[in-house]
């Protein structure tokens, strides 16, 4: 099906030899299938050439590579604030709650007031101060490198290519 279907291209494309011109021949006047689907090809042909193919105009690719190099690229935002935002209020909510002579010097103000009456197992959650000072300063870098990050995100989106 294949052959039979190049050799009809060949033949209205005007390339075929002599043998291969008589084989056409021979087909188109003892099969009728082949005739057919000749017929068929052929009125396809005729409409594939009458189509008019449009043309971009001159200055279609320098429109449209002016339009990407003058569109932002849409960066998306890191993630890590997601993460450090929320841990950065709970760290400081644990240092209040646990150590407030820490966070606020001499202030005595009795939170117990406040919180709702629970049990929980007993444990020892010994927090001291170099501890919370490491903790903090994690948290600071944690917080440098997402800000340094979101910005240089920032300076890519608004770079033009």
């Amino acid at each position: 099906m294949e052959d039979r279907e190049k050799l009809m291209w060949a033949y209205l494309d005007g390339n075929l030899n002599s043998r291969e011109l008589e084989r056409f021949n021979l087909l188109l006047n003892s099969d009728l299938s082949f005739r057919n689907e000749f017929k068929l090809i052929e009125s396809l042909n005729r409409e594939l050439q009458e189509v008019v193919l449009e043309t971009p105009s001159e200055n279609f690719q320098a429109a449209v590579l002016e339009r990407i190099n003058t569109a932002p690229v849409q960066a998306k935002v890191f993630s890590i604030f997601k993460i450090l935002l929320p841990n950065m209020f709970i760290m400081l909510a644990a240092v209040f709650i646990l150590k407030p002579s820490m966070v606020t010097p001499n202030f005595s103000f009795d939170f117990t007031q406040y919180l709702p009456v629970f049990s929980l197992p007993e444990f020892s959650l010994n927090i001291n101060q170099p501890m919370i000072t490491l903790s903090m300063i994690a948290l600071g870098l944690i917080a440098l490198f997402a800000f340094d990050r979101f910005f240089l995100q920032k300076k890519l989106s608004t770079k033009r290519f």
